[in-house]
């Protein structure tokens, strides 16, 4: 048997057909183990990364959900980005020459953030951290272990707001889903913002992240779904009063 996961067309070709057969019990049910097994073949197969780094001349950077491409620029996604002026661009452009240096062994002589640089952006000094994210490379959690540290110093009467594209808090992400537990049981108000399956690119994920919802749900983290056709593709977080991520 074959299983459409959602993949873009680009993935498609790169994947042998041997990776989509499934073994079946004698009634035809799928094996779980066989199609985890499948699973991992076909993300290995698409190895790629995920971040997005937009650094001008060293003193100005754009990091968020947005691709560089048409279709999130023009279509009907919604995403939220940042944008960076002062040292923290530093830390953005190490981490990107951290992936160039990864691929072709060479590293750049980039240009450094200039204080008192004459510029357009204006707003309030903040504390900002980078914080990079590559469990392929690395085998590391950085992003979730952040997350998990940030709900757990939370008290009874204060908040933790999630938007994300996709909400499945299984297997890797299961410390954030024992972590939004506590949290709301302890008083914290747990807010997720969502695609549907109507308004996800990948609605599969949606199917598979249910079963998880009915735990959250009695604990009293509030989960809300986007009902039309417009995908949030954003994924950021606001915890207590100051931290954002």
């Amino acid at each position: 048997r074959a299983i459409n996961i959602g993949l873009g067309r680009n993935c498609e070709e790169t994947i042998d057909q041997e990776h989509l057969i499934l073994d079946t019990d004698e009634d035809g049910a799928i094996q779980m183990d066989s199609l985890l097994a499948r699973v991992h073949d076909i993300l290995q197969s698409v190895y790629s990364w995920h971040e997005k780094h937009f650094i001008v001349d060293g003193q100005i950077g754009i990091w968020g959900g947005m691709n560089i491409s048409d279709p999130y620029l023009l279509g009907s996604w919604r995403d939220t980005d940042i944008l960076i002026h002062g040292p923290a661009v530093d830390e953005g452009a190490a981490a990107f020459n951290k992936n160039w240096h990864h691929l072709t062994g060479e590293k750049l002589q980039l240009r450094q953030y200039e204080k008192g640089l004459k510029n357009q952006v204006t707003g309030k000094d903040v504390k900002v951290q980078i914080i990079q994210h590559s469990p392929s490379i690395n085998g590391d959690n950085h992003i979730t272990d952040f997350l998990v540290a940030q709900l757990d110093r939370l008290q009874s009467g204060e908040s933790a707001y999630f938007e994300n594209a996709y909400f499945c808090t299984s297997t890797t992400l299961s410390p954030l889903y024992n972590a939004m537990i506590n949290a709301a049981q302890r008083g914290v108000k747990v807010v997720v913002l969502t695609n549907s399956e109507v308004s996800s690119d990948l609605p599969a994920i949606n199917n598979a992240a249910f079963h998880a919802y009915d735990d959250l749900l009695k604990a009293g983290v509030q989960i809300y779904e986007r009902s039309d056709k417009r995908t949030i593709h954003s994924k950021i977080a606001v915890i207590g009063k100051d931290v954002s991520i």
